[in-house]
């Protein structure tokens, strides 16, 4: 993506699509390979946590 204002556009619908998100989500940044560095609250145990208690 070399316009910025493509990246600028990529970047406000990502941030609207997060809005959404019930899970707390933070948009970092998009890398120089147009790639989307997000981050996202972990709200449960991992898997094998889960099964191990059952």
């Amino acid at each position: 993506m070399e316009d910025p204002e493509h990246r600028q556009q990529l970047y406000e619908t990502l941030r609207e699509v997060i809005r959404r998100d019930p899970v707390k989500t933070i948009l970092v940044d998009v890398t120089a390979l147009n790639l989307a560095e997000l981050t996202r609250k972990k709200t449960r145990k991992p898997l094998y946590e889960q099964m191990r208690h059952q």
